[in-house]
């Protein structure tokens, strides 16, 4: 049977008494497991992190994750504009379609 250690947990070491203790599985030099225990606390909010606190920080970061996209190149961007224009142009004649057709049939049952 593999060796199990988590520690003892005391409220007065935890600001606003609030822990939760978690063990880490951890391999021992006989190759027996053994686990670590690590205590988490919720970490206090960064001042001035809500809207309006520090816009240099959101532009920054807005630019930062900007560069990590993928743009299409100019042919792609041709190529997807001309799919989305036909098949907006086939549903607009389908429902068109589709609507002059029970607008005549209403005519003709209630006309």
């Amino acid at each position: 049977m593999p060796k199990v250690s988590c520690g003892a947990w005391s409220p007065d070491h935890e600001p606003r008494g609030i822990a939760q203790t978690v063990c880490h599985p951890a391999r021992h030099s006989r190759g027996d497991i053994v686990t670590a225990t690590r205590t988490e606390t919720p970490s206090p909010r960064p001042a001035g992190g809500g809207p309006g606190g520090r816009p240099g920080r959101y532009i920054r970061e807005i630019i930062s994750e900007m560069r990590k996209v993928l743009w299409p190149s100019r042919n792609e961007l041709m190529t997807y504009t001309i799919v989305v224009i036909v098949f907006v142009v086939i549903m607009v004649a389908l429902v068109a379609g589709m609507d002059l057709g029970l607008a005549k049939l209403v005519l003709k049952i209630f006309g």
